[in-house]
């Protein structure tokens, strides 16, 4: 496992921040729009890779890279060279905060000052390529851009092809960069967006006291190997992809089902009539989608099974968000523990039974739930390797 995230750039300090309820959200000068010009954000304010070597990468790589070397020193793997080793990240908006800057110097039209990374900044392709090309991968190197699901389906493409021998060793996770002003701009024009100064009260999950979700960047990743290898190589094993499922609403690039019943059908697939420890759901303080996550959840569970987000914790991570809530999942098997709902005051949720403060239990499984923009769908059933 490897994360990069705001006040977490190991997994012990993300670890510390889940079990103590840490919030490094901080509130952002001058990054909105004329009515609301401060926002709360997630910013990563440690070094991510400053050494010459990575110069001209996008933030957005450079996450994902420090993101999969962390990954790869976790999982003990030293010799790789005999086997196929791929790389399947996804990002919604890749280079985008690059590419803001560029165009400031096409549209003057000022070529001499142009610089020499332009087609690469704006190239999702670039950030599975160079994590690839850092890693030494020899396989597959695949960048999905499907939007705030990528990282989920990333997990589910690499699951399917260790599963069919299709390579040996799968390198998966998302990463996003996405402190800028397109997206302030955008998402505020479609009153998506946290306009409270308050970290507490800014993207609360499960509440309809919020306003909307807050951005944050961030990165994560797995390595994804079959079974019987990476038991053969004694390695820690930190938890088993049972199932995974994918569907999306066919409405339009700007709707959601806001029935649910999409949603409703991956958490059934993915669970097969099972009930979960608890649900770490993408529950983020944007009312479209939580609504959504609220009537899945009442359609499968009706109150049996504990739900939690971390969103209020770290913000909205976009196609990082799938694989950090995994990550998340796999620490609480390991520690003992749901971790709580940071923020929620569960205003018109009252009858979910919601995580507010840490329950330390023993976790057998956890189901996880992701959405994206235009009514992708994404869910994992991920098992403690323990009680299989």
């Amino acid at each position: 496992m490897g994360i990069q995230l705001p006040g977490a750039n190991r997994i012990e300090q993300f670890t510390k921040m889940l079990d103590q309820n840490l919030c490094p959200l901080r509130v952002v000068k001058n990054i909105g729009t004329p009515k609301n010009p401060d926002l709360v954000m997630g910013i990563i304010e440690h070094q991510v890779l400053e050494q010459p070597q990575f110069k001209r990468y996008t933030r957005v790589s450079k996450l994902a890279i420090a993101a999969a070397e962390e990954a790869l020193q976790t999982a003990a793997i030293k010799n790789k060279d005999h086997r196929r080793v791929c790389v399947i990240f996804g990002t919604s908006v890749g280079g985008l905060t690059e590419v803001e800057e560029l165009a400031k110097y096409a549209t003057q039209e000022n070529f001499r000052n142009y610089p020499v990374t332009g087609v690469s900044s704006g190239n999702i392709g670039s950030l599975a390529i160079a994590v690839g090309a850092h890693v030494k991968a020899n396989h597959l190197q695949l960048t999905l851009g499907n939007t705030c699901t990528a990282s989920t389906d990333a997990i589910i493409l690499g699951k399917q092809l260790l599963e069919e021998n299709l390579t040996d060793i799968c390198i998966v996770g998302g990463a996003e960069s996405p402190i800028n002003r397109t997206l302030t701009y955008g998402f505020a024009k479609m009153k998506a967006l946290a306009v409270e100064e308050d970290v507490r009260e800014a993207g609360m999950p499960f509440s309809t006291s919020t306003k909307g979700f807050v951005i944050s960047e961030g990165a994560g990743a797995l390595i994804l190997e079959r079974e019987e290898d990476a038991m053969q190589r004694e390695a820690e094993i930190f938890g088993f992809i049972e199932n995974g499922f994918s569907n999306n609403d066919n409405i339009s690039t700007y709707e959601s089902d806001q029935t649910g019943d999409k949603m409703t059908i991956v958490l059934k697939k993915i669970c097969g009539g099972q009930e979960p420890t608890y649900i770490n759901s993408q529950a983020l303080g944007l009312m479209e989608n939580d609504m959504v996550e609220a009537a899945a959840y009442r359609n499968c569970y009706d109150g049996r099974v504990p739900i939690t987000s971390i969103k209020g914790l770290i913000g909205h991570t976009f196609a990082a968000s799938g694989v950090v809530q995994t990550i998340a999942s796999l620490i609480s098997m390991k520690e003992q523990f749901i971790p709580a709902t940071y923020g929620t005051n569960k205003k018109g949720f009252e009858s979910l039974p919601i995580v507010t403060k840490k329950q330390q239990q023993h976790i057998e499984s956890v189901a996880v739930t992701t959405h994206g923009f235009g009514g992708s769908n994404t869910g994992l059933l991920i098992r403690n390797m323990r009680v299989r």
